[in-house]
């Protein structure tokens, strides 16, 4: 579904500023795209990480 939907969105909706605000200023939607990835990739370390631990 992540796919497809991303895959859908045109040059036009990635550059279009995003309809709330986000990192306290109005961005582009690829900005707050971009962003969260990177703070889903930073969880996705820290699980790594405690499983390590558990292990």
């Amino acid at each position: 579904m992540i796919n497809k939907t991303l895959n859908a969105l045109t040059r036009e909706q990635m550059d279009a500023e995003f309809p709330l605000t986000f990192d306290n200023a109005k961005n582009s939607t690829s900005y707050v795209l971009v962003s969260l990835l990177a703070h889903l990739d930073y969880h996705l370390g820290q699980v790594n990480y405690l499983r390590r631990i558990i292990e």
